[in-house]
């Protein structure tokens, strides 16, 4: 029977993602044998509901054959990918790239959330430590992984922190070590490569839970993070409060305000 396999795809990333949106990435625990998997991650209940989700009209009944093949072929993709640790990516739409999600998102209410912990609005800043490209557009996709729209190729090894205006409505600081990358056919947005991977957000507790509702393939930090490249370069972040950091420059100013005063009083009167 000849199944397209970007059908294939739309299940296992629809079903898999899902079950993490209802529950939590931790919980899930990428089960690499179908009988470890919770039956409300995949099971033929499921398949059939949404086979039926996606018809606008009653249809006939698919056949015990192409319900049992369809049921396999999923499972052994949601296997595989969590084998070979990659995301279920599924399938990327051109319509969602004009405001970088989906134009009818159903999660705005999860954003408008979000902007007290964004980057002009927080009460912490974000510290760097080594290599770091402000490139790439974010590509929200709640509640499918997120990742990066690229318009150059890719620097290897690199943390990309993306634009995520167009997404979020506001900047916020994310940290994605890419990890996976596909190339996009021509569009009229200049895109050339989606890139993915599991994105490092500098948060608080009062947001993280929400920024993993919105962004599944994500790790929320709240101290900061720690990242080494495949070619042994050192990333790291701290979360420090932006109080503590204008005290210390007002502390410097001052100390160096002093100082310029002592050596005018010394160049003046000779003390």
């Amino acid at each position: 029977m000849n199944i397209n396999p970007q059908f294939i795809q739309k299940l296992a990333s629809e079903a898999f993602w899902s079950f993490v949106f209802k529950n939590n990435l931790q919980e899930t625990g990428f089960p690499t044998e179908i009988d470890d998997a919770p039956e409300d991650l995949w099971s033929q209940k499921i398949l059939l509901q949404m086979l039926m989700d996606m018809n606008d009209a009653p249809q006939e009944q698919p056949s015990d054959k192409l319900i049992n093949e369809l049921y396999h072929l999923v499972a052994e993709t949601i296997i595989d990918h969590n084998k070979r640790e990659k995301n279920i990516t599924g399938i990327l739409y051109q319509e969602d790239f004009k405001s970088c999600k989906d134009p009818n998102f159903g999660f705005k209410n999860f954003i408008d959330k979000q902007i007290a912990d964004s980057d002009e609005e927080s009460h912490y800043d974000l510290q760097l430590k080594g290599k770091y490209l402000n490139e790439g557009d974010l590509f929200l996709r709640t509640p499918l992984p997120s990742g990066i729209l690229l318009k150059s190729s890719p620097i290897h090894n690199s943390l990309y922190i993306p634009n995520t205006q167009k997404a979020l409505g506001f900047q916020k600081s994310l940290i994605l070590p890419i990890s996976d990358l596909y190339p996009l056919p021509v569009n009229e947005y200049g895109y050339n490569y989606f890139a993915t991977g599991v994105f490092h957000i500098p948060t608080t507790q009062l947001h993280d839970q929400i920024w993993l509702k919105l962004i599944p393939n994500a790790m929320a930090n709240l101290k900061g993070f720690n990242i080494c490249t495949k070619d042994g370069e050192f990333h790291e972040g701290h979360i420090v409060p932006k109080s503590s950091i204008k005290k210390k420059n007002f502390t410097v100013s001052c100390s160096k305000l002093l100082h310029k005063f002592s050596i005018c009083l010394f160049q003046r009167f000779g003390l």
